[in-house]
């Protein structure tokens, strides 16, 4: 999977580089009148700039620090030192491989958790009003765009939740505190953590984890990197409602719908995996829910639609396009 990405992604760079941008009506032309309108629909959750307040006040950095260039200086790093970004910089030019190479974009590669000052591209940003200049596209999709093949019925799953990360933030650290060594629960991580060293387990693949009906998908620099590959699954993710979002748009899943929610001090998590446990066809309805929502990011012509529909408003509410 990983090499078929990267030579996707440089497919696309190396090819655009030398003929130039591509016409996305070629991707337009290929979807459903119904993939379009979801297309749009991302678009405009992704980017909710209002073209009108924007054109009149919008600058550019024009700061290496921040990120801003002119898309025909968008190249790959390959004798950068230091951090490369190279999974986002392949990401982002496979979006803006559809426009002209006059435009400039601002952007701020990494785990990004405030909202900047002027609209940028960025790979994730907070769940609440106010985060318009925030604007979404799909970056560093290798890591978080990832699914399984999950064939055990929920029903035949160990009834306990599991959890494993390499470190523990704040939030990891309370659900640690709260349920670690109760017999309904497996936690851990697998780095170490100052102070608890009971807390420090073995890593445990995938597949193990899904063995469990629930598996914890706790929020760490900005979203849940396992939720995704959780929710293609067929067991159900545990978590508080998020407060940060990628391509995925966590802020739209909705609670016991999506997911199973649970407080965000976990008091309730016990309560709540022992009252789905009773109620079977409660849980089936929630996977069934997680697979609808997941198969909407699988296919690859209306990620890219809607990628470019995103840049596209960028482009027009910057004043850069009619």
């Amino acid at each position: 999977m990983k090499l078929r990405y990267f030579a996707d992604r440089f497919y696309s760079y190396f090819s655009t580089r030398i003929l130039g941008a591509r016409d996305p009506h070629d991707i337009f032309n290929t979807l459903s009148a119904e993939e379009l309108t979801w297309a749009k629909d991302r678009a405009k959750y992704c980017c909710p700039l209002n073209p009108v307040a924007h054109r009149q006040s919008f600058t550019f950095y024009r700061d290496s620090e921040r990120g801003t260039l002119q898309l025909s200086d968008l190249t790959f790093p390959f004798f950068a030192k230091g951090p490369r970004h190279s999974n986002y910089i392949l990401d982002l030019f496979n979006t803006l491989a559809y426009f002209p190479r006059d435009l400039w974009v601002n952007y701020i590669f990494g785990d990004i958790t405030e909202i900047p000052d002027i609209p940028m591209f960025v790979k994730s940003r907070p769940i609440c009003p106010g985060n318009n200049n925030s604007v979404i596209v799909p970056l560093n999709t290798h890591r978080h765009f990832q699914w399984v093949d999950d064939t055990t019925p929920w029903i035949e799953k160990k009834s306990a939740c599991v959890m494993r990360n390499l470190w523990a933030n704040k939030k990891r650290a309370d659900m640690l505190d709260k349920w670690h060594g109760n017999p309904h629960f497996d936690l851990g991580i697998t780095g170490n953590f100052d102070g608890r060293p009971e807390w420090t387990v073995k890593p445990m693949t995938r597949q193990q984890q899904l063995g469990f009906r629930y598996i914890a998908c706790i929020e760490g620099n900005d979203v849940a990197t396992n939720l995704k590959w959780v929710m293609s699954s067929n067991s159900i993710a545990l978590m508080p409602r998020p407060e940060f979002e990628i391509w995925f748009m966590e802020g739209r899943l909705k609670p016991d719908y999506h997911y199973l929610e649970v407080k965000p001090d976990y008091s309730d998590a016990l309560e709540k995996m022992q009252w789905l446990d009773k109620n079977p066809s409660k849980a089936d309805a929630i996977i069934a829910n997680a697979h609808d929502w997941v198969s909407r990011f699988r296919n690859p012509r209306v990620e890219l639609a809607a990628a470019i529909l995103t840049a596209s408003r960028y482009f027009h509410a910057t004043g850069q396009q009619i």
